[in-house]
């Protein structure tokens, strides 16, 4: 599988309803619940490139999680990144989640002929998955790690 030239992802606003004791009985302090919003939406364009550059509205800090997310995958090499469309800041619509984990899945598909893996093969297992495991839970614990969480990735159950 050759390494694709392009990745183009589009990740829509959300609406977060805050954090609820859903059923309470067992023991779960907090959750929330959420739905997607189709627009505004965060569309971001990768392709390989030498070095890591990044253009386009909210640049910085798309590049910011790139970094992030290529310091914690291991990825030596770099990627240009281009922001076609972002989600207004600070109106409760999780623009920057969404940049963040925008830039992740693009990375990881970019990146994932190169590892000869997809980045989305098995279930969420709740728990951060060991650095040479594929699948979501390595994924989300790259993207996690790019929007700046700490430690280890261990989910509340």
């Amino acid at each position: 599988m050759t390494r694709p030239a392009r990745v183009t992802v589009e990740a829509p606003a959300r609406l977060h309803f805050g954090i609820l004791d859903l059923r309470g009985h067992r023991g779960r302090r907090f959750g929330g619940i959420g739905a997607a919003v189709p627009t505004p939406s965060v569309v971001l364009e990768v392709t390989p490139h030498d070095r890591l550059t990044a253009e386009g509205p909210d640049a910085g800090r798309a590049q910011e999680y790139a970094r992030r997310y290529l310091a914690a995958a291991g990825i030596e090499t770099g990627a240009h990144l281009r922001i076609l469309g972002t989600i207004p800041p600070h109106v409760g619509l999780g623009s920057g989640t969404q940049l963040a984990l925008a830039v992740a899945r693009a990375l990881a598909e970019l990146f994932a002929s190169r590892r000869n893996r997809s980045p989305s093969p098995a279930p969420w297992d709740g728990v951060s998955a060991p650095p040479s495991a594929p699948g979501p839970s390595r994924l989300a614990a790259l993207c996690w790690r790019a929007a700046g969480g700490r430690g280890t990735t261990r989910w509340p159950r």
